[in-house]
């Protein structure tokens, strides 16, 4: 679980860096079309594993939220037609989080 947590503080740290850097929050990789934020939705680990630690599920949480903060667009979809959203629906880090329901807010 240790380094879990260290991997996630590494990528939290990376991802504010990145957003502070004025990367696109919105860049989408070519084939898939998927944005950060659909990515940093669906991850409930760093190796998907089920989440059993509050640590981590802070963690992500927080990920999240500042792809969101940083201008992510909540409404973006794949090339699959999916919404963040639609695979924070199936990540237990997220459900019932404060950004869980902002994405399923979104406009």
């Amino acid at each position: 679980m240790l380094a879990i947590r260290a991997g996630l503080t590494f990528v939290l740290t990376l991802v504010v860096a990145v957003l502070a850097a004025c990367a696109d929050p919105n860049a989408r990789r070519a084939v898939s079309g998927v944005t950060p934020l659909h990515s940093m939705a669906k991850v409930s680990s760093p190796d998907d594993a089920p989440v059993t630690d509050e640590a981590v599920r802070m963690a992500v949480t927080i990920l999240v939220r500042e792809q969101i903060e940083g201008g992510a667009d909540p409404n973006a979809r794949d090339n699959d037609g999916k919404t963040p959203f639609d695979y924070a629906k199936d990540n237990e880090a997220l459900r019932g989080t404060d950004v869980y329901w902002r994405l399923n807010e979104a406009p």
